[in-house]
């Protein structure tokens, strides 16, 4: 017994001193990446809240330069409700909707009467996203929304261009298989398998780029700390984002995240975020 319990405390130690040295690597990429000017669009440090890296101090940035134009967002590919990029959106009173191909856990507890959040259970393809979108949409009284979020970890190419056949989000945040490299043109095939938590998955950056280039949306950013999503925005509004006017970089990917450092979501927290409990 002894002998496990030292263990246990030795692990503990060491992990740690490996969340720090993480977060140490963190902040390192972030003076880099600043100081070689390829990322002009940028929070000062990492912040992270509910995002499963520093997505939401790229969100919040965005947001304060929208100037409360943006209201609402659809997430598709939110895991279990935990850690994904619109919970920090809910939070701050947006209206939205969820879609996932598994349940979320039991211990989110959801108020059918509210109006104002709403989550799909539903497997997506290109062919049928939009018909799930606009179900839910309708059901808390929206016909548009602003924040496009998208992590599917499979056709993400085919259905964000469906999406965006019929939507026109201010802006979009996207995962893309950095592990491509800057100028791949690839993307998944439904014709091969996915391992989950495996490399096949999603579409590179440059073909993601150029979808949305000729859909009118900008590239903006990709995030410092992993360089796993990137952020486009809405050429209607590029004044908003002067950052635009300069050349943008590729960041590379950076597979580690620090995993206490900003402590864990509850249930509790997120179930009460959801349902919009703190109003009166």
């Amino acid at each position: 017994m002894f002998r496990r319990i030292l263990k246990k405390s030795v692990f503990e130690r060491f992990d740690k001193f490996v969340d720090v040295m993480v977060y140490d690597l963190w902040m390192k990429r972030y003076q880099l990446i600043k100081l070689s000017g390829r990322q002009p669009f940028m929070p000062d440090m990492p912040e992270k809240y509910f995002s499963q890296n520093d997505e939401d101090g790229y969100t919040i940035k965005i947001c304060e330069r929208f100037n409360d134009l943006l209201s609402s967002f659809v997430e598709i590919g939110v895991g279990n409700g935990l850690e994904n990029n619109t919970i920090l959106l809910r939070a701050n009173g947006f209206k939205g909707l969820w879609i996932d191909a598994l349940k979320l856990p039991k211990q989110i507890r959801l108020n059918s009467k509210n109006n104002e959040f709403r989550f799909i259970q539903s497997f997506v393809t290109p062919d049928g996203v939009n018909d799930v979108i606009d179900a839910g949409l309708s059901s808390i009284e929206l016909e548009d929304f602003d924040v496009l979020s998208l992590d599917i970890d499979g056709d993400d190419f085919n259905v964000m261009d469906q999406i965006t056949d019929k939507y026109h989000p201010k802006l979009i945040i996207a995962e893309i298989n950095t592990k491509l490299g800057p100028t791949s043109p690839w993307n998944y095939s439904t014709s091969t398998s996915s391992t989950p938590g495996g490399d096949n998955f999603g579409v590179s950056f440059k073909k993601l780029t150029e979808m949305l280039h000729k859909k009118n949306y900008a590239y903006l950013a990709m995030n410092a700390a992993t360089g796993l999503n990137a952020f486009y925005i809405s050429l209607e509004h590029k004044n908003l984002f002067p950052e635009l006017d300069n050349e943008i970089g590729f960041v590379p990917p950076f597979y580690r995240w620090p995993r206490h450092m900003y402590g864990n979501s509850s249930y509790s927290l997120v179930s009460s975020i959801l349902n919009g409990t703190d109003k009166k």
